[in-house]
């Protein structure tokens, strides 16, 4: 399936949400086709989870989320977050810093992170955007 015609918000000014000292904080769903991050998946999905960095009107500036472990992405556990669900899903999730606009009617709410991981979240996106990579700590 191809994305390029697409309609997107425009990507995310760095400076809008840099200097913010939480993250929004809500975790959503959103279709895969509203992302650039996985589109190019070997097996495609429907839905994604997101948290939202910021909201700007009806754009939602968003980290786009993962199952796979990557050290270089920010670690989500059940325990972070309040979920809508009964049974919230099992197992970690890991944040991209790559920030995405989505418009607001493309996300379904899953649940809301805790504060202090909306601090952690904002802490380390700032490190991930603001350092040059050859500086940034090997793990």
């Amino acid at each position: 399936m191809s994305h390029a015609f697409q309609h997107r918000p425009p990507p995310p000014d760095r400076e809008l949400f840099l200097e913010q000292a939480w993250a929004h904080g809500f975790r959503y769903i959103a279709r895969q086709s509203k992302l650039r991050f996985g589109h190019d998946r070997g097996e495609p999905v429907e839905w994604r989870y997101v948290v939202s960095i910021r909201r700007d009107g009806d754009t939602y500036l968003v980290a786009p989320g993962t199952k796979k472990s990557n050290r270089d992405f920010f670690r989500l556990t059940a325990q972070d977050f309040l979920s809508k669900k009964a049974r919230p899903d099992a197992g970690d999730s890991y944040l991209c810093h790559r920030v995405e606009g989505v418009n607001h009617a493309d996300l379904r709410e899953r649940g809301v992170l805790h504060h202090p991981v909306r601090i952690r979240l904002m802490q380390w996106l700032k490190e991930k955007l603001l350092t040059p990579p050859s500086e940034l700590p090997r793990k």
